[in-house]
């Protein structure tokens, strides 16, 4: 694809049950806050915070795929946000490696990854939570091998 300039990009992770059914939502912006197109998928038995950061990685791979070098990555998760930002340590092992394959995935981009309120992440929200019950949607006509993108298997 062209370069499309900077992208604003809202995501969301959701889980019922935590471990259990899961989606992840995604919302792609223009810099003027056009809607380029929305990305959903189930994701399987999983936590809410690994559904969070499988959204961010997936965020990452639209950016790439749409020739962006430049976005904002906005996320209801004030947890994701710090350990990404480095103000938050990371414990988890699982999460640990999701850190590093975001910045492996997002070497040569101008990404911020920015926290919001839920209140201003609805779109996202409501597009990961019908994933986790079996409605996908996909309206950006690129194709994502989730589990090459996740480089790991998505799992408790």
């Amino acid at each position: 694809m062209n370069d499309v300039g900077e992208l604003n990009i809202y995501i969301d992770g959701s889980s019922k049950g935590n471990p259990g059914p899961s989606g992840i939502g995604v919302l792609v912006e223009d810099r003027d806050g056009n809607e380029v197109g929305v990305f959903s998928a189930g994701i399987g038995e999983t936590t809410n915070n690994m559904a969070e950061y499988i959204s961010l990685l997936i965020a990452v791979e639209i950016i790439k795929q749409m020739g962006a070098k430049k976005a904002k990555i906005y996320t209801d998760s004030e947890l994701m946000s710090k350990q990404i930002n480095g103000e938050y340590r990371v414990k988890n092992d699982r999460i640990r490696e999701l850190v590093k394959r975001y910045f492996d995935l997002s070497k040569g981009l101008d990404i911020e990854v920015l926290y919001i309120k839920r209140e201003s992440n609805k779109r996202a929200d409501n597009l990961a939570r019908d994933a986790g019950e079996g409605l996908f949607r996909n309206t950006l006509k690129i194709e994502l091998d989730m589990r090459h993108i996740i480089g790991l298997e998505v799992e408790k």
